[in-house]
């Protein structure tokens, strides 16, 4: 069961270097309920909201960032992505549960993995691979 309380305090210490440059994110982590979802038509998050879904399958979900991974070239943002996604992912236990949380402001997409169990996250800065930085 997820808890928004409890992934935000996780959280917080994960995405501590982000908040710094991103003072919304770090508001967002703060507040009491998360933000509202809202995306564009094919599903990209707005900025100011907040997309939380369970991930139903983690050994697909780790399968597809190492062909992906696999297949990036040279200094491809997506390499150290995919590559701090799996080693989370490697920490997991088969009964762990695994949470994808998307939190879009003004300046980026943040997300994070959050495994609600052990109060483990990891977060990427997501709108970086969007955009080739």
């Amino acid at each position: 069961m997820f808890n928004w309380k409890e992934f935000a305090a996780c959280s917080r210490q994960s995405a501590s270097a982000f908040c710094a440059a991103d003072k919304h994110l770090a508001a967002t982590l703060a507040a009491p309920e998360p933000l509202a979802r809202r995306t564009d038509k094919v599903g990209k998050p707005l900025p100011e909201s907040v997309s939380i879904n369970e991930h139903p399958d983690v050994p697909n979900f780790r399968r597809a960032l190492s062909i992906r991974r696999e297949l990036a070239r040279g200094n491809d943002p997506y390499i150290a992505y995919a590559e701090t996604a799996i080693r989370f992912l490697d920490t997991l236990g088969p009964n762990d549960p695994l949470y994808v949380v998307l939190v879009a402001t003004t300046s980026g997409v943040y997300e994070f993995l959050y495994e609600s169990t052990n109060q483990r996250a990891s977060v990427s800065e997501v709108s970086r691979l969007e955009n080739g930085k």
